[in-house]
């Protein structure tokens, strides 16, 4: 009896060291799809900090365009930014 109960246990060894082996091999695989994956991310976070630096870039640009005109106008015609800040009245406005 001890020869079968030492078959029984060596099957079970092996049933074991196969569950191990299937294991190791989806651990595996799924470290390689998250290596994968975190590559992905880590493009995208570029690609999304190159677009922010863009439209901030975009921003000053129209800041500094607005400010120029602001100044022209101002300059050109002091009046002219005192009535475009106020409401319209509807009517019309003598000068």
């Amino acid at each position: 009896m001890g020869h079968q109960d030492s078959q029984g246990e060596e099957r079970e060894i092996r049933r074991l060291g196969e569950e191990v082996t299937e294991a190791t091999k989806r651990s595996v695989v799924a470290e390689m799809r998250l290596r994968h994956a975190l590559r992905i991310i880590e493009t995208q976070a570029e690609t999304l900090q190159l677009v922010a630096r863009n439209i901030t870039s975009m921003l000053a640009t129209i800041d500094k365009s607005t400010e120029s005109d602001q100044r022209v106008d101002t300059i050109g015609n002091p009046s002219k930014s005192a009535r475009s800040s106020t409401p319209s009245t509807g009517g019309n406005v003598e000068e």
